[in-house]
């Protein structure tokens, strides 16, 4: 469904379905991250921590460990490397 709104709308991005933790993310520029497990939240912070300067995370409820937000429309909490 995100793939087919994508395209229809002529926006450049990809959709990636995979395990969280297994996943590749050096080349992302944006993320929609919606943990709240400690155990995954800390594994993925170490992740966040490679990857590129002005990449942006977007989280639900509350900001990352470590990290200011950059803008707030709550639920939604966006999050910038």
């Amino acid at each position: 469904m995100a793939r087919s709104r994508l395209q229809k709308k002529k926006l450049n991005g990809e959709v990636i379905y995979q395990d969280v933790l297994n996943c590749n993310l050096d080349d992302a520029t944006m993320i929609l991250f919606w943990f709240a497990d400690n155990k995954i939240v800390e594994k993925m912070t170490k992740k966040f921590e490679k990857l590129k300067n002005g990449c942006k995370i977007i989280t639900i409820w509350g900001p990352l460990p470590g990290y200011l937000p950059t803008k707030v429309e709550f639920p939604f909490i966006l999050n910038e490397v």
